[in-house]
């Protein structure tokens, strides 16, 4: 029988209760960007968060998923969890009709062709310059209407927006694909390309999409070229091709012991305002702002240094990018990270082992969306066995 209890308690923030759950409680969590919840039990709680470890079904591996306070009071967790399983409680899971616990049917979700639409249209600055047709701003993928067609209403065509993108891989240039934007304008009009050109870079810049099902996705400009069109009747189009780099950025959640999952935390926990893609969750857009910068940490390359009896000394080089669109911000929160970490010498990872800084280096000109500012050479171990406790042998009791 299922039990329905509070998780979350109301001080003057919201707090996990402690009372209601504690490390080695077992636990179910399902957050609302996933499709299917993932069982595991506690190995940390506090009033800010739990950390929950469980099992990828990847031989013996096991990894790690963290729930924050703010999201779970903010209704983005379903949770189930007990002591020993003689009885299940539940938080976040919405009853139907008839009164039985159902689980979330999920939340709506969108592909990247919609979310660079949504995107566009969303722009006041932008749509202002643009036409209508159907009474939506003239935004298209990968063709426009006819120019006879009813939704018009008679009126100017142009402005109008045309975008595509083309998801090959450019190794030389570090993307993930092209999006090619298209503005069409007429010599008759007073709007110009050139004036629309820096609105569309605007919409894009430090902007993070996650589509359904796929990765985080960024882009950066990398060139504008300018085009004229002879139309049948006498007129000329005027326009402007717009080219940006795709980039990706997949989760690098790997297995424990996690270098990139301590760094996301230990990050995290100095400057608590900034997102951390892979450790907070993002919506399907979310903006790098001055106030909340945008970071992400990538393994670059892992090599095992060293072997003992006990444990593989592994070596890492791990990469550290930091959105922001003011470089005044960027420099601040690169030299600051880098400072403390080179204070600290060490970053504790999920299991509670260390991962010493052996190395910093920090490129404060560098591309912050393809290479990033601050890089990590790290040492971590894997250890071979599990630790063994201590049993007290040939014990000898004297009564007086």
């Amino acid at each position: 029988m299922s039990l329905v209890t509070e998780l979350v308690t109301e001080k003057p923030r919201a707090a996990f209760d402690l009372a209601e759950i504690c490390r080695g409680y077992l636990l179910w969590g399902r957050h609302r960007t996933w499709d299917e919840g993932k069982a595991g039990f506690v190995t940390s709680a506090t009033e800010d968060q739990l950390i929950v470890q469980y099992y990828p079904e990847i031989g013996n591996v096991t990894n790690h998923f963290i729930i924050p306070v703010s999201e779970a009071a903010d209704g983005q967790w379903e949770i189930r969890w007990s002591a020993d399983m003689t009885g299940i409680k539940e938080f976040g899971i919405e009853a139907d009709g008839d009164g039985e616990q159902q689980e979330g049917k999920g939340w709506g979700t969108m592909i990247l062709e919609e979310l660079i639409h949504k995107r566009f249209s969303g722009s006041e600055n932008l749509t202002e310059h643009l036409a209508v047709f159907n009474g939506m701003p003239a935004i298209f993928s990968p063709e426009p209407p006819d120019e006879s067609q009813e939704g018009w209403g008679g009126n100017t065509q142009y402005p109008q927006i045309i975008y595509s993108f083309d998801m090959q891989a450019n190794e030389e240039r570090h993307s993930a694909g092209t999006l090619s934007v298209s503005l069409l304008c007429q010599n008759t009009t007073e709007i110009t390309p050139e004036a629309i050109e820096p609105l569309v870079r605007d919409c894009l810049r430090d902007v993070i999409l996650k589509p359904e099902g796929g990765t985080p996705y960024c882009f950066a400009w990398a060139r504008t070229d300018a085009f004229t069109i002879d139309e049948k009747k006498g007129s000329v189009t005027i326009g402007s091709e717009v080219r940006f780099d795709i980039l990706e950025y997949p989760s690098q959640e790997t297995s424990d012991p996690d270098p990139v999952m301590a760094t996301n935390k230990y990050i995290k926990e100095l400057y608590p305002e900034c997102m951390i893609m892979g450790y907070d969750r993002m919506e399907e857009i979310a903006e790098a702002t001055g106030e909340r910068p945008v970071i992400y940490c990538r393994l670059v390359s892992a090599d095992k240094s060293e072997e003992t009896n006990t444990v593989a000394w592994m070596e890492g080089r791990i990469a550290v990018h930091i959105l922001c669109p003011e470089s005044e911000t960027r420099l601040k929160l690169a030299a600051a990270i880098a400072n403390h970490t080179s204070l600290d010498g060490e970053i504790i990872m999920l299991d509670h082992s260390p991962m010493f800084i052996k190395r910093l280096q920090a490129n404060y000109k560098s591309d912050y969306l393809k290479d990033g500012q601050i890089f990590l050479t790290v040492r971590y171990g894997l250890l071979r066995y599990r630790a063994k406790p201590h049993a007290l042998t040939a014990a000898q009791v004297q009564c007086k």
